[in-house]
């Protein structure tokens, strides 16, 4: 559908864009002298950000301000005729049709990201994404989920400052017929200030943010090192300190409650990022429960028309190894280049890999993607093999 059409493709198909504001008129005439409506009320709240883009705004312009001789006075003059705003002269029906008009954009505009459930200031998203993956090891080819999510998150301005905030979110199964509710993803509660943010529950890992994450930046087959030392992604259980940008420098800091129910109890971990220019820089410490204790450095660099990222982890009595790659970005088009490398302490699981990816936009929110790994020594139990992945991800 040709973006600039901002109305359903059913109406589309009976009056042409061009003709959109002189219909309404006609339209709202009809219903302003019949008497029709009303229409339900708030059908749906649409967030700013889903709004049509500025020049879909030059014809709402032209259908809500019009000028219609009125016999009462009116609020809003246009020169020496009294006119009134649609808004005071069609009361309940106008605003309805307002109401449905930006419900159809809403449903069509390309600039859509997350849905506001109507007057709680909640947004719904999610991420769709399905996979065909097909391993050398073995001999076969599966359609896969390739880690699907939906969640609601919102925030509440207290005032003086301060916000409250809300997320929980959870993995949605598609290559399941039965339960397609997975695990919770997040799931946190907090407050935030000129201070910094503190939040508690299941929550984002320090480590991962300030490290693994530079190393994972491809949808399924990225990260080898990182996933295989178990840095981490997401924490239960736990409280987060976020400071706020301290000229470049951020700060985490997270303390996870000492409970039977956790598989590393009672860790602890700190994590900082600092940037400058085009320069990002990290580094993270896990103190781990059991003793084996985990250690990480990151950088990334933007330039003109790539990206480059590392990311280095050391596990205490397990192993240490990177996970570096080089993106190419060109038009709707990124291509991706990672090397990954482990040294096994025990030196059985060695393991260098191979990754290459190319990932298509097809529009804002979704695409399509091509992985394909290959590795010599042992990943995840398998040994010296190789693995294709052909993608499709649908975000909201």
């Amino acid at each position: 559908m040709d973006e600039r059409s901002i109305f359903p493709a059913a109406l589309s198909t009976v009056v042409p864009a061009t003709e959109y504001p002189q219909f309404f008129y006609w339209l709202i005439s009809f219903f302003s002298v019949f008497k029709l409506g009303p229409f339900p009320k708030n059908a749906l709240r649409v967030r700013p950000e889903a709004r049509p883009p500025l020049h879909s705004l030059a014809a709402y312009g032209r259908l809500f301000r019009l000028d219609i001789p009125c016999e009462q006075p009116c609020s809003a003059p246009l020169g020496s005729t009294k006119t009134c705003l649609l808004t005071e002269l069609m009361e309940t029906m106008k605003k309805q049709l307002i109401c449905l008009a930006l419900a159809g954009t809403a449903m069509t505009s390309t600039t859509v990201q997350a849905v506001e459930i109507a007057d709680t200031g909640i947004d719904f998203y999610g991420s769709l994404r399905i996979m065909l993956e097909h391993a050398e090891y073995a001999d076969d080819t599966e359609y896969k989920d390739a880690s699907s999510r939906i969640g609601l998150k919102g925030e509440r301005d207290l005032g003086e400052g301060l916000k409250a905030f809300a997320k929980y979110e959870v993995a949605v199964n598609l290559d399941n017929e039965g339960d397609s509710i997975g695990d919770m993803r997040y799931g946190y509660l907090g407050l935030s200030g000129d201070w910094g943010a503190i939040s508690g529950g299941k929550v984002a890992s320090p480590f991962y943010d300030a490290v693994g994450y530079y190393g994972d930046y491809m949808w399924w087959d990225s990260a080898p090192v990182y996933y295989t030392l178990d840095g981490g992604s997401r924490i239960g259980q736990s409280a987060l300190y976020e400071s706020p940008d301290l000229a470049g420098l951020k700060l985490k800091a997270l303390v996870q409650i000492d409970d039977d129910d956790n598989d590393d109890e009672g860790q602890h971990q700190l994590g900082a990022n600092y940037s400058i220019g085009n320069l990002t820089l990290g580094a993270a410490y896990t103190d781990a429960a059991n003793d084996k204790d985990i250690y990480g450095l990151s950088a990334s660099y933007s330039g003109n028309g790539f990206y480059i990222n590392g990311a280095w982890i050391d596990r205490d009595d397990t192993g240490s190894g990177i996970d570096a790659l080089i993106g190419v970005p060109s038009g709707k088009n990124l291509y991706t280049l990672g090397l990954s490398s482990l040294d096994d302490d025990a030196g059985t699981d060695d393991f260098d890999a191979v990754i290459l990816a190319f990932q298509r936009s097809l529009h804002r929110d979704v695409l399509v993607w091509v992985e394909a790994m290959a590795w010599d020594g042992t990943l995840y139990g398998i040994e010296d093999s190789n693995v294709v992945h052909v993608g499709m991800n649908f975000n909201f």
